[in-house]
């Protein structure tokens, strides 16, 4: 396994000294996205990587939050990929989307040890039918329909991409302006607009529940997790929110401040 530190990027030499004292591996797994930084890893790059030195080995890529969002090359990143309808498609949970090279999922068959996770049974279920092997979740089902179809009148990947990218410009921007510092170097390829990771103040005023509350108490709710290691929060971009409405969130977050007596944060952060 690379172990690579939160809000660090992969270091090529250590995975590629890594693949090639590895020959038996055959399977190679990987995070496109980090909806818990924000960061995005260079897909194509680390399966060309794998494959120069493991070329039988399956690649399998964890897009769950970047397939619709962030373009990349599907066929010279991954043998498979799996994502969900509730992230950049803006649709309700219920549905993991697997997408992948029939060949390889076929050579699984009997490996699942349940018929949640038996691919090969879907599949030939599918082209028998194209049914479901059990209850289909047709509520789900038809959500994700409508939301591919709001999808593609939105621009598809572009526009969705484009969508992201302003929000994030609008949430940097105001939360610099107050004093906050960004988790990841905005500059880098690295960075995705999807999420906005800010590292915890230091100010000794700073009181993040009473910052949540506040949000919450006025209509807008962030996630109050953060990153495993890092002291940090963040605002989410994905879903149905408008430009107006990102700018009230700032806005609100601005109040948010001033109720703890806050005109601009001091101190730095926790990084």
């Amino acid at each position: 396994m690379l172990k690579v530190g939160e809000g660090k990027e992969i270091n090529f030499d250590e995975l590629e000294e890594l693949v090639k004292s590895n020959p038996d591996v055959t399977t190679v797994g990987y995070v496109h996205h980090e909806t818990s930084t924000g960061m995005v890893y260079p897909a194509e790059k680390i399966a060309t990587v794998v494959r120069r030195h493991l070329p039988n080995a399956r690649i399998i890529a964890d897009c769950i939050s970047s397939f619709g969002g962030i373009p990349f090359d599907v066929t010279n990143s991954c043998d498979i990929f799996i994502t969900s309808s509730n992230k950049c498609f803006h649709s309700v949970p219920g549905i993991s989307i697997i997408i992948g090279k029939r060949d390889m999922i076929m050579k699984a068959k009997g490996n699942a040890t349940c018929n949640t996770l038996d691919l090969t049974r879907q599949l030939a279920s599918f082209d028998k039918s194209g049914q479901f092997v059990i209850t289909a979740p047709v509520q789900p089902v038809m959500a994700l329909k409508q939301a591919l179809i709001e999808f593609e009148a939105a621009g598809g990947i572009s526009g969705r991409e484009k969508s992201y990218a302003v929000k994030s410009q609008i949430v940097r921007k105001a939360a610099k302006e107050m004093g906050f510092t960004l988790f990841l170097n905005e500059n880098r390829p690295s960075f995705a607009n999807i999420v906005v990771c800010l590292n915890m103040p230091t100010d000794p005023r700073w009181n993040f529940k009473k910052f949540y509350n506040y949000l919450n108490d006025h209509g807008f709710v962030i996630y109050p997790g953060k990153a495993s290691h890092a002291e940090t929060f963040r605002f989410g971009l994905m879903g149905h929110t408008t430009l107006d409405e990102t700018k009230q969130i700032m806005a609100c977050s601005k109040e948010a401040l001033a109720s703890m007596g806050i005109d601009k944060l001091q101190g730095g952060s926790n990084l």
